[in-house]
């Protein structure tokens, strides 16, 4: 069975693969190979509230529309296309390149 990435971590990934971002992440981060991500995806969410003019420490903002719009701008911005059967099929995202893990 193919393993099925949460479109945000595909995002991040860009254009890596992401076990190659996994990897490279394990090397630049040895205390916690997910600590790049988490760090990426905070950035974006202050990135997205502003663009919107929103808040972005406002805990009652992120409503299940707002999640969807966040995602679909992220994944746009990596030019992922998902389709709406996505986390169903592991083959909705468009295929990231493999990248160097030094």
């Amino acid at each position: 069975m193919a393993k099925s990435w949460n479109p945000r971590y595909l995002a991040y990934c860009y254009p890596c693969s992401p076990q190659n971002q996994l990897a490279l992440d394990r090397k630049l981060y040895p205390g916690g190979c997910m600590t790049g991500f988490i760090l990426w995806v905070k950035a974006r969410w202050r990135e997205f509230d502003q663009m919107k003019g929103q808040r972005a420490d406002d805990p009652d903002s992120r409503t299940d529309q707002k999640m969807r719009e966040f995602d679909g701008w992220l994944l746009a911005r990596a030019g992922i296309t998902m389709s709406t059967t996505w986390p169903n099929d592991p083959r909705a995202a468009r295929q990231v390149h493999a990248c160097p893990t030094s």
